[in-house]
């Protein structure tokens, strides 16, 4: 039986200021990278974007790596990305221990 991992991408504009969010929440696990992946390939960034990690219940270096290639692909358009996170301790702990607490702001 396949249980469906319950993950939530979205874009929000601001419609004063045109400025974009995305929102990235729940299961940020291998498990859902590529509908993660697809759903970010289907947006279209037009300006500079505030990304927001919460409520996560996996992280792992799969949606590490999607967020790193989505903020790397920003700043090659001239756009800025910045990164707030609330994650617990535990996963705090493992981007320590990857080096990728500079990445994600915990």
């Amino acid at each position: 039986m396949n249980k469906d991992i319950s993950f939530n991408v979205r874009l929000k504009v601001d419609n004063k200021t045109k400025m974009q969010t995305l929102v990235l929440e729940g299961e940020l696990g291998i498990s859902n990278a590529n509908a993660i992946k697809a759903k970010l390939l289907a947006m279209n960034f037009t300006s500079d974007l505030s990304i927001k990690i919460k409520n996560v219940e996996t992280l792992d270096l799969s949606s590490l790596q999607l967020i790193y290639s989505l903020v790397k692909t920003l700043h090659s358009k001239g756009l800025k990305a910045n990164i707030e996170s609330e994650l617990p301790e535990r996963m705090q702990e493992s981007l320590r221990n990857t080096g990728f607490l500079d990445i994600v702001k915990a």
